[in-house]
């Protein structure tokens, strides 16, 4: 553990959010996408493309869940 409480609580939220950004990323792109598409074609302007899908990495969920009951 870090000397500093204050400087190891950022360590902390840090290697969560990195989990959490990390989960969003690859679970709502593809939504979000689409939507964004959506908008874009309702003003009439060039949409996003969306053929490089990613695949969402098995256990993904499981791993960020599992990383945040950890840090507590």
């Amino acid at each position: 553990m870090a000397a500093n409480p204050n400087k190891a609580k950022q360590w902390m939220w840090l290697g969560i959010s990195a989990c959490w950004r990390r989960w969003a990323f690859f679970k709502y792109r593809e939504f979000i996408l689409a939507n964004v598409n959506t908008v874009m074609t309702w003003i009439r302007r060039r949409t996003l493309p969306l053929q490089n899908q990613l695949r969402l990495p098995i256990g993904i969920s499981f791993y960020t869940f599992e990383s945040d009951q950890l840090s507590h």
